[in-house]
């Protein structure tokens, strides 16, 4: 299983960004109804927050896009 971390770009444009503080908490964060999450303006990240989701019943680890045609840019951002 790869994990995909870093900026995520499609067809030049940031799509996702992943760090290990990210995809280990947000799974326990979404049990609660909250998750970080990375605020993008004019294809650049800004800054990173915490925003309320849907709640979840179980923490769910794996990868939900699809990484066709997807560029990972090693970024290495503190969340």
């Amino acid at each position: 299983m790869r994990l995909h971390l870093g900026i995520v770009y499609k067809d030049g444009n940031i799509i996702n960004h992943r760090s290990l503080v990210k995809v280990f908490l947000n799974p326990i964060l979404r049990l609660f109804g909250f998750q970080i999450v990375s605020r993008v303006l004019n294809n650049i990240i800004t800054d990173i927050g915490i925003e309320h989701c849907y709640k979840t019943k179980i923490p769910k680890w794996y990868l939900r896009y699809d990484t066709k045609g997807c560029v990972v840019v090693k970024k290495r951002l503190l969340l």
